[in-house]
């Protein structure tokens, strides 16, 4: 095959939005696609422990996009602004989402269970930045 085909063939992967995320558990994202746009990919496991919330985010210079899938037993509540309305959502087990945070927003993952932790497989698409990331007590949310 020649370079100007393969380099054709490399293109055509990128436009069409081929998955390049294997059967991990994580939501898919397009690696190669965001690389191109400037786009970090952080995957994580994330754990909450009962009663606790994670704060992703806040005061960061632009905005970031969350795919979350959660595979633990326990549901996560999600409060979070962003796409011009604040958002509170609950997501069950096996359930999948993705949001958008603005510039200087947070999200915030719930674990409202008394005895269970929870689980998800997030992924972060973010341009190159520093996001905070901490636990804190649930205080009833």
């Amino acid at each position: 095959m020649s370079i100007r085909a393969s380099v054709l063939l490399f293109t055509l992967f990128l436009l069409t939005g081929c998955q390049t995320s294997g059967n991990d558990g994580f939501p898919e994202s397009n690696d190669a696609l965001n690389l191109a746009a400037g786009l970090d990919t952080l995957r994580s496991n994330l754990y909450i422990p009962a009663n606790e919330s994670f704060v992703l985010g806040g005061g960061q210079p632009q905005g970031f996009k969350v795919l979350a899938r959660n595979v633990g037993p326990v549901e996560v509540r999600l409060n979070a602004t962003g796409d011009d309305a604040d958002r509170k959502v609950i997501l069950g087990p096996n359930g999948e989402l993705q949001f958008n945070i603005p510039a200087g927003k947070a999200a915030l993952l719930t674990n409202r269970s008394d005895s269970e932790r929870a689980h998800l497989k997030v992924v972060i698409l973010t341009p190159k930045q520093n996001l905070g990331m901490t636990y804190q007590p649930a205080n009833g949310l």
